[in-house]
């Protein structure tokens, strides 16, 4: 399309809103799905956790069903990719390509059937070390990411408005 007689992309996503956004789980699972295929499960978990904490959306804790699906997809893009790129490189680089398509597709398999849910609770009197025992066993737990880690004084705090580095009122 020319606009003012230059050339100019027009897709008209822009113009819709149901289209021009994406879902933000969906482009998170691509750095999860990649760090968990290099065996990083300390930082997938790490990372899916810091999200959750930073975005305090009770709607992305029911978003997380979908995880799954997004992460099995971002690995099927990626060694869909892998696939097409051998039949442009040969030798060293052909069996790199050969091994990544095949490493996206052994993460893919761990996906198609469904987990069993997991609920591990930690308790103990206030400063023990809860949180450092629940982050600890948290990617380990389940499938990729691992386990979602939930803190009652965190979970307290919101309820009432308040940052998490603040102390609760003394009427909560």
């Amino acid at each position: 399309m020319l606009i003012d007689g230059k050339p100019v992309l027009f897709d008209a996503i822009e113009f819709d809103d149901r289209i021009a956004t994406g879902d933000v789980l969906y482009d998170l699972a691509f750095p999860l799905m990649d760090l968990s295929v290099r065996g990083l499960a300390g930082d997938v978990n790490r990372l899916l956790n810091r999200y959750l904490n930073h975005t305090h959306r009770l709607t992305d804790l029911e978003d997380l069903a979908a995880l799954p699906f997004f992460l099995l997809m971002r690995a099927c893009i990626r060694a869909k990719v892998a696939a097409a790129r051998l039949a442009h490189v040969s030798g060293e680089a052909a069996e790199d390509a050969r091994r990544d398509a095949v490493e996206h597709f052994h993460f893919v398999e761990r996906f198609l059937e469904p987990a069993d849910p997991i609920l591990v609770v930690v308790g103990g009197l206030s400063g023990t070390g809860k949180s450092t025992v629940a982050r600890a066993i948290a990617p380990g737990l389940g499938l990729p990411p691992g386990a979602v880690v939930l803190r009652s004084d965190v979970e307290r705090k919101l309820l009432f408005d308040v940052e998490t580095s603040e102390h609760l009122p003394p009427e909560a």
